[in-house]
């Protein structure tokens, strides 16, 4: 992702699971950069899980972690199954506040309660960059949302995944010796 980006959350809801895996799947296909995004579903017992996930862009890695703490934020059992999936889940654990700060209570819940209003739901962290083009992607939505980022949390997000990971490879080297 490049240094001087916006970061956009999205979050679109649809009452057919099969459009949901449509627009998802059209989004993918898009090739758009410096994107991650999953589709999420609410099973019959009321539980968000995490069916399939995408990440583009040069910084995919970093972009996935990104959009797992987001996640994280928005729908905590969803975004702590992509940070599991992107890396040890301590080193990226301390992002998920830098989130939560960058982003109003009002936002939060507005993106969570999508999911509640259909039966799956895509979710996706952007730079704003391809934000038309991820609307269109999404077009069988019956809601979308979309809420900006702000920078200095998504700096303190990779900040706080960096010293995580710093802090890993320190204990694994002192495993080895």
């Amino acid at each position: 992702m490049s240094d001087n980006a916006t970061y956009i959350a999205y979050a679109a809801a649809y009452d057919d699971p099969d459009m949901a895996l449509a627009d998802f799947a059209t989004l993918k296909e898009a090739g758009l950069r410096h994107i991650t995004a999953a589709l999420v579903r609410k099973d019959e017992n009321g539980r968000v899980h995490v069916h399939e996930k995408t990440y583009a862009g040069k910084a995919a890695g970093t972009a996935g972690i990104i959009g797992g703490a987001a996640l994280g934020v928005i729908f905590p059992p969803a975004g702590a199954a992509i940070i599991a999936d992107a890396v040890i889940g301590g080193a990226v654990l301390g992002s998920i506040g830098h989130f939560a700060g960058g982003l109003s209570r009002h936002n939060l819940k507005e993106l969570g309660n999508l999911l509640d209003e259909g039966q799956a739901a895509v979710v996706a962290i952007a730079e704003d960059a391809v934000s038309t083009d991820i609307n269109k992607a999404l077009s069988h939505a019956t809601k979308k949302a979309n809420h900006a980022l702000d920078k200095g949390d998504v700096d303190g997000a990779i900040e706080e995944i960096e010293k995580g990971l710093d802090k890993a490879i320190d204990v694994a080297n002192k495993d080895l010796s």
